[in-house]
């Protein structure tokens, strides 16, 4: 009866400490994925400013600028620019794209010659 008694103990134990822990497996849910934030100055913004993609993949974000400003530098997770996207490199770890802003040159008309008429100028 002794035991019967310890062996139904024993088992007991067992099962609620791998209750307690979940079972093992599968990883959590989370483990595989990573952030992406943003960091954007003055005179524009990206959206959105945070993000999560699974690990190894990679993501995009929409960059707007203000009225009188253009893109100075943008950089962070091996990413690329084109047109108004940004879009990340296969991310393997928590990373941030930082963008920096200029103000945009003026446009002015420049005469290309003296003789020159509002039909021919030269806007720069």
């Amino acid at each position: 009866m002794k035991s019967y008694f310890l062996k139904t103990l024993l088992i007991s134990c067992c099962a609620a400490s791998l209750a307690a822990c979940g079972g093992g497996g599968g990883g959590g849910g989370g483990n595989d994925d990573v952030t992406v934030s943003t960091n954007a100055g003055n005179g524009g913004a990206i959206a959105p400013s945070r993000t999560t993609v699974q690990q190894g993949s990679n993501t995009s974000f929409t960059v707007t600028t203000d009225t009188g400003f253009d893109i100075d530098s943008i950089t962070g997770c091996s990413g690329s620019l084109s047109g108004d996207t940004y879009t990340t490199g296969n991310v393997t770890s928590d990373c941030t794209v930082t963008i920096t802003f200029i103000t945009a040159a003026p446009t002015v008309a420049v005469w290309d010659s003296p003789e020159s008429t509002w039909d021919n100028i030269v806007w720069q």
